[in-house]
């Protein structure tokens, strides 16, 4: 399957400076200065999470280095970092309780981050932590295999360091083999360094939109009930407060807690942007030691500095969560559905995860989310550019006989399994008249070049944008009729989307 072609963007002029010395003459200001800057909004921005509000942090507090300097110093100082064959930046991030914590190091949050200069698409996924894994040398929830691995480098207070970083580095050979991306980074993301830098930020601003109300929240100790409250509205959160909202699990699912992750991120980054000011170099070194304290990375300071230029180009923010609630009819079919709940003897009572795909002696065949993960990377607008579709069986019953199947459910099929990857999907219908070929006709005015794109992975599609049905009411912006070769794609063994269809 061919890869998907990016246009580039041209970059920021810089006819005002032009060399590094130029920079730091104009202004004054010095190197150390500057990077540490630099580094506190950068690391904040390309590593936990951040689109534009990478963008937002930069440019009205430092207006000085904003835009040619930014170009400049981003591109004779920084370092270009390690690209996938995609030409995407992936960092796995991982977040945890530390060692005096009673969770220790299990990875209470997973989520792979990845980032397309060319065309500025940032995309997020987020790994269930209870997504059972078998690798060599471990069996289990996904989120133990970091402290399984620093238990075998035998982790103590003088080599951690190095042990978390070899600990990183063996979960990601795990998530590369789940996603097939190539990861080089890894970004450790401590509770207690989080807490600190919040309440270091004064707080942060979220607005909460629905109650929120967790009995099950555990203690510090982890050994009774914390309950925890939040009612709807602005809230003024502390440390504490805002590392319970991103965490509590209980009376929610993982969708509503990655959503108040990428919240609490994004009130962050808002903070930082209030906080900072020129006049206030002492705040910036404070917030800097906060952050060595929250974040272990193999990103250097050059790569993020490398970054900064592309700090303008961010196009688009897309965030999944691998799902296990799925249904047989289309409106119960839960987007990015590629988990499911084993039966629970086989895991010695333990509730886990496993791939939908996953059988009695292969719980790690992860082809699905595997082909989700190339979709999801190589078209990440397909859940945002608006290319909503409603699907009309137009496959006849001649040709349904020659295939030895049947007409009846072919749109629901279609239906539940382009939700399944993310796409929008408004209605069916069984058409008035049968059609020999598919046929997508585009009745809005939008930019749907990356459903459209992604719709001829799943079948041989003609697409037509002027000789639309002109008698006909449109339900979508995307009129997909199914037609007699769909069920040659959907046969078809060098189609990676139905080779597996039951």
């Amino acid at each position: 399957m061919a890869k998907k072609s990016y246009g580039n963007k041209k970059l920021t002029d810089t006819t005002n400076y032009t060399t590094y010395g130029d920079v730091v003459r104009s202004g004054g200001f010095s190197w150390w200065k500057l990077t540490r800057v630099v580094f506190v909004l950068i690391c904040i921005g390309a590593v936990l999470w951040a689109g534009k509000w990478v963008a937002q942090a930069l440019l009205p507090a430092f207006n000085f280095i904003a835009d040619k300097t930014t170009q400049v110093v981003s591109q004779q100082i920084g370092t270009k970092p390690q690209l996938d064959e995609y030409g995407s930046l992936n960092v796995l991030l991982m977040g945890y309780g530390w060692a005096d914590h009673q969770g220790g190091f299990l990875t209470d949050s997973i989520m792979v981050a990845s980032f397309h200069p060319d065309n500025g698409a940032v995309t997020l996924l987020s790994i269930p932590r209870d997504l059972w894994v078998v690798t060599t040398g471990y069996q289990g929830r996904i989120n133990s295999l970091f402290p399984h691995a620093m238990l075998e480098t035998g982790a103590t207070d003088t080599n951690l360091t190095q042990t978390l970083d070899r600990s990183a580095h063996y979960t990601i050979q795990e998530i590369e083999d789940i996603t097939w991306l190539e990861i080089p980074y890894y970004a450790l993301v401590s509770f207690a360094g989080f807490q600190n830098f919040v309440d270091e930020l004064g707080g942060v601003t979220v607005d909460v939109p629905e109650r929120l109300v967790d009995y099950e929240f555990p203690d510090v100790n982890m050994k009774w009930y914390d309950p925890l409250t939040v009612e709807p509205g602005l809230q003024l959160m502390d440390g504490s407060l805002a590392l319970k909202y991103a965490r509590s699990r209980k009376s929610t699912s993982d969708f509503s807690r990655s959503y108040r992750q990428q919240q609490i991120i994004e009130a962050i980054i808002a903070q930082v942007k209030w906080s900072i000011s020129l006049t206030n170099l002492g705040g910036i070194e404070t917030l800097y030691d906060r952050y060595e304290e929250m974040i272990q990375t193999n990103l250097t300071l050059k790569n993020m500095l490398y970054l900064a230029q592309y700090k303008d180009d961010i196009d688009g923010f897309s965030s999944y969560v691998l799902s296990y609630e799925c249904g047989l009819y289309f409106t119960q079919m839960t987007p990015w559905c590629f988990l499911t709940t084993p039966p629970r003897d086989r895991f010695g009572g333990a509730s886990v995860l496993a791939p939908v795909a996953a059988t009695a002696n292969n719980l790690s065949n992860y082809d699905e989310i595997r082909d989700f993960v190339y979709l999801m990377i190589n078209y990440p607008q397909i859940a945002t550019d608006g290319g909503d579709l409603t699907i009309h069986n137009a496959i006849s019953k001649e040709a349904a006989a020659l295939h030895n199947t049947v007409v009846s459910g072919k749109a629901n099929d279609v239906a539940s399994k382009l939700v399944q990857y993310g796409f929008s999907v408004s209605d069916i219908f069984n058409a008035d008249e049968s059609r020999p070929r598919t046929m997508a006709y585009i009745y809005g005015t939008g930019d749907y070049t990356d459903t459209l794109d992604a719709l001829q992975l799943f079948m041989d599609v003609d697409l037509y944008t002027g000789e639309l049905l002109t008698w006909h009411t449109y339900q979508s912006a995307i009129e997909l009729y199914l037609g007699d070769n769909f069920l040659d794609s959907q046969e078809s063994l060098t189609n990676r989307f139905w080779n597996s269809y039951d």
